[in-house]
């Protein structure tokens, strides 16, 4: 298989994946879960995450900003993603798609470079 349906099979798997948690009504929750980085989508969507899961989720997010600089754009370590045309790069043949978390938008190639550290990033609900 090539790179480019490589990533398109993660990609869909990604997006199949459910919240899960119950809901006011006591169904499962279809929306999609908030992105962890370095372990996928394994916390709750934004309607169901713990306050305990946003509040290590951010700092995880927070130490990628100050620890990493961007792969997919011009920023440096602790400098935001840029989205400006002319400051974004390639990355792998791809160019770098922004994701954001509690008003951080970060580009995922800078979130990826987080993921050798995923021994750190341990949800708290266990996931």
């Amino acid at each position: 298989m090539d790179y480019a349906a490589e990533k398109q099979v993660a990609l869909d798997a990604e997006l199949a994946i459910r919240c899960g948690r119950t809901t006011a009504a006591g169904t499962p929750c279809g929306h999609r879960p908030i992105y962890w980085p370095g372990r996928g989508r394994v916390a709750g969507c934004n309607r169901h995450m713990t306050a305990d899961e946003e509040r290590a989720l951010y700092e995880v997010w927070l130490d990628i900003k100050t620890h990493y600089a961007c792969p997919g754009c011009t920023a440096g370590v602790g400098d935001p993603c840029r989205e400006e045309r002319h400051e974004i790069r390639l990355v792998n043949g791809d160019w770098a798609k922004i994701r954001s978390f509690a008003g951080i938008r970060m580009h995922d190639a800078r979130l990826e470079l987080f993921e050798d550290q995923a021994e750190r990033i341990t949800p708290i609900n266990g996931d």
